[in-house]
């Protein structure tokens, strides 16, 4: 879960908050390439944000959806992913906050 309340130790909002993806999509006749930008409230790039994507497959007999993997932002925010292109398939993306190590 994302917490977006005031941080103690600033003046400021905390803006440790994913609140915004922008992306855009190129393809062929094969597949599909989701390029895209995660950033917090205050517009910076969001470092190792995890990138979740979905497949929804809309099957009449049995439709289901599944988790196909991650990825993580680079230093810029940036995420890149490729995909099949197929009509019978949908896929959707979630974004959190990057992993807090635990030593």
């Amino acid at each position: 879960m994302i917490d977006c309340n005031p941080s103690v130790n600033s003046n400021t909002q905390n803006c440790n908050c994913v609140v915004e993806r922008m992306y855009t999509i190129e393809y062929t006749n094969d597949e599909y390439l989701l390029k895209g930008t995660v950033i917090d409230k205050c517009s910076i790039p969001v470092e190792n944000a995890i990138v979740l994507l979905t497949v929804h497959y809309n099957d009449d007999y049995s439709p289901y959806q599944k988790d196909l993997g991650y990825v993580k932002t680079n230093s810029k925010g940036q995420f890149c992913i490729s995909l099949k292109n197929d009509c019978d398939i949908e896929y959707s993306i979630t974004i959190f906050n990057p992993l807090v190590p635990i030593c």
